[in-house]
């Protein structure tokens, strides 16, 4: 009996280190062995819950549950030195979040597997997880073994992520034009809205950034609405579906409307007639997503 005993703690025991190394997101990081000519000049450091905000402040906000880092030298020259971070996230869309915030200068489609390899650094998503490295000095061409660092870290995590599909309602942004697909989880200050989609398109030969946002009802969606017109926005002449809009000095008009559980606009449009050509495209699209009535 005392054999059995003995036997069942050691399995839980075993299920709990299980569990501790695939939370853990250290393992992810290159070894020395990974890199010809390069190595670790530190140990890895991993950081969670409030540690995170002592790496990074800006961390705390974006969702991140644990962040693993590790530095780089090259054995060549003492001056190149490279840091890599692997970032598990609270969710794929707000790993994703970071990832098009990153990468918002570059056209990539909306997915959770995704790379981008650059001169100045290089990032990769995969599900809830985020690989990113970047040089720390400006001693030389870091192009090649900033992808290797990420290459080698994504052989690593292999499988071992949420393999969750982005929402299907992000095509209601599709566009011809080659600009990246943007998730906010954070507040927009440009439309004072939160967990919002945006995309810039090309429309008539005009570039303009389209939004949209899902609620969790239409209750919530007013009380956004409303709050909207106590904060400088001025109520279209339109009732369904609700219209506003708000005229920064020297740019054009930000428009905004609300649809059963959706928020969704236009920001900077050149003419209100244009922004409406705009909200009809965009009306069109979110009907194909509006809950069964």
């Amino acid at each position: 009996m005392k054999k059995l005993i003995f036997i069942f703690l050691v399995f839980l025991n075993s299920c709990s280190l299980f569990q501790s190394d695939i939370e853990s997101v250290t393992d992810f990081l290159p070894r020395d062995t990974d890199l010809p000519g390069w190595m670790r000049t530190s140990f890895p450091e991993e950081f969670s819950a409030s540690a995170i905000s002592k790496y990074k402040q800006e961390y705390r906000y974006i969702g991140a549950r644990r962040v693993s880092i590790c530095y780089y030298n090259s054995l060549h020259n003492q001056e190149d030195k490279v840091l890599v971070e692997v970032i598990k996230f609270d969710s794929i869309l707000k790993s994703y979040g970071f990832f098009s915030k990153l990468a918002s200068a570059f056209y990539f489609k909306p997915s959770t597997r995704v790379e981008l390899y650059e001169k100045d650094f290089a990032i990769a998503l995969r599900g809830d997880i985020v690989i990113f490295a970047q040089p720390l000095s400006n001693s030389g061409n870091f192009a090649e073994i900033l992808k290797k660092l990420v290459d080698v870290s994504l052989s690593y995590i292999g499988e071992f992520y949420n393999q969750e599909s982005l929402p299907g309602s992000i095509s209601i942004l599709d566009n011809e034009y080659k600009s990246s697909l943007i998730y906010t989880d954070g507040q927009n200050p440009a439309i004072q809205l939160d967990r919002v989609f945006m995309k810039t398109w090309k429309h008539k030969d005009i570039t303009i950034d389209v939004f949209f946002s899902e609620r969790q009802n239409n209750d919530e969606v007013m009380l956004i609405f409303n709050k909207l017109l106590q904060n400088g926005y001025t109520l279209a002449e339109t009732q369904n579906p609700k219209v506003a809009f708000v005229k920064p000095k020297q740019r054009g008009y930000n428009f905004i409307a609300v649809r059963d559980k959706w928020i969704y606009g236009c920001i900077d449009a050149p003419s209100i007639s244009y922004a409406n050509e705009i909200l009809e495209i965009l009306k069109s699209r979110i009907s194909l997503y509006e809950r069964p009535r």
